[in-house]
């Protein structure tokens, strides 16, 4: 087996930590009470972003060289990395419609307007 490549350790650990990172935010609402208020919308997005690459067969193990042993595993992972990333584009969106909208340059951040 070859030494991994900078870029293939880079993309290996970007994709685990999108998972880890999927995985706590649905788990964070069972030991956090705060957390609660939205359990229900992190649950749908799991199920759908779960589901979704089930059904599409994607895997973004294989692609960066660290195929899993149980086949549907990697899809399931790959669906709970797609729910950290939509929160990303979520905010993102947010942003730019409030840009669009007519929000002044510097009062716009990820979570609203400055206070």
């Amino acid at each position: 087996m070859e030494p991994l490549t900078l870029d293939a350790v880079l993309a290996q650990l970007l994709i685990l930590s999108g998972v880890i990172f999927g995985l706590v935010e649905i788990v964070k609402p069972i030991y956090d009470p705060a957390k609660r208020d939205r359990m229900g919308d992190k649950i749908a997005a799991a199920v759908f972003g779960v589901g979704l690459c089930l059904a599409a067969k994607i895997d973004a193990f294989p692609a960066i060289g660290l195929p899993l042993a149980v086949p549907f595993l990697g899809s399931a992972l790959t669906g709970l990395l797609a729910l950290s990333g939509a929160a990303v584009w979520h905010g993102g969106i947010g942003v730019l419609t409030k840009i669009r909208n007519g929000a002044a340059p510097g009062s716009v951040g990820p979570v609203g307007p400055k206070v």
